[in-house]
């Protein structure tokens, strides 16, 4: 296990730039030796063969489904992981797009409607006019410097689903997000919304393989209502979707305050009747929780009941 914790995500809480922004490179700097060893071990047989550029090298060292695997190698099957290094290795250039300066990402096609390692290898890279449009979308992120950088670095691979809606992630390819672009294409505030949401998760799939810990310790029980959704959750939804929603209202907060997004988000900690939903359910699981990351889940509920 490792020696960190996961108060290494406390800059979630008050979400000042400086902070979020050294998070997310503790984290790069966490991950990067097991993941850069593991593909160049994967990578060996292939280069007497073929000539593998550092970036290229880069690229898959910072691919979402090799941190999984990387991770914890014996869920992952030897045939899935090699369909997935080679999609990688024909993946164009041109499929690439430049977070932030420092983060790569690849932007592809899905589809999916959820995101999964079963058709992971599957997608095809975007085309340039879509690539426009979620560069748009991340220009109007980064008016918000701790968010851009929360997008950044939780972002690792972004899949565009046409005629979906929604968004979603998976544990087991941490900093992977697939958002719904729907007929047009269209990025307009559920499509920013989805790409910060699956980025925070994305940040806590990260953690718990830069820890080696877990953010909950059971699930097994009977499932919770989400006081923002009303959809049932496990408990380790619950917790992640907590700091979703905290981030998400910050968000919301300063880029339109009247928006429908920011009064979905405050619901759950504060709704009209007062009641805290978020501190109800938090108070039923405690003891299933790490204790580091409860103090955070804590402090996270009360910023943002304030805010509400």
């Amino acid at each position: 296990m490792s020696d960190q914790d996961f108060r290494l995500l406390e800059p979630l809480i008050d979400l000042r730039p400086n902070p979020v922004s050294s998070m997310v490179r503790g984290l790069e700097a966490a991950l990067a030796p097991r993941t850069q060893a593991y593909v160049g071990e994967l990578l060996q047989p292939l280069r007497d063969a073929a000539d593998i550029s550092p970036a290229r090298e880069a690229l898959i060292a910072n691919d979402p489904y090799f941190i999984g695997a990387s991770y914890s190698r014996l869920r992952f099957d030897r045939d899935e992981i090699v369909a997935n290094l080679e999609a990688l290795m024909a993946m164009p250039g041109e499929s690439l797009m430049q977070w932030d300066g420092a983060g790569v990402a690849p932007i592809v096609v899905s589809g999916g409607h959820e995101a999964e390692r079963a058709t992971y290898a599957d997608a095809y890279p975007a085309s340039s006019a879509l690539v426009r449009r979620v560069r748009d979308a991340f220009a109007a992120i980064m008016d918000g410097p701790a968010y851009a950088a929360i997008v950044a670095g939780g972002t690792r691979r972004l899949a565009l689903a046409p005629n979906c809606v929604g968004s979603s992630s998976i544990s087991s390819l941490p900093g992977y997000s697939m958002v719904g672009v729907g007929e047009e294409a269209r990025f307009d505030n559920p499509q920013v919304n989805g790409l910060i949401h699956e980025a925070v998760h994305g940040i806590m799939f990260l953690a718990e393989c830069a820890t080696g810990r877990q953010l909950v310790h059971e699930t097994g029980r009977t499932p919770i209502v989400s006081p923002w959704s009303g959809n049932p959750l496990d408990p380790y939804q619950f917790v992640q979707a907590l700091v979703v929603w905290h981030v998400l209202l910050a968000y919301w907060d300063e880029a339109d305050p009247d928006s429908d997004e920011r009064r979905r988000a405050a619901k759950g900690f504060r709704d009209a009747q007062g009641d805290r939903g978020a501190q109800r359910v938090l108070d039923a699981i405690e003891e299933n929780v790490d204790p580091a990351f409860l103090a955070i889940l804590r402090a996270c509920d009360e910023a943002s009941a304030a805010r509400a």
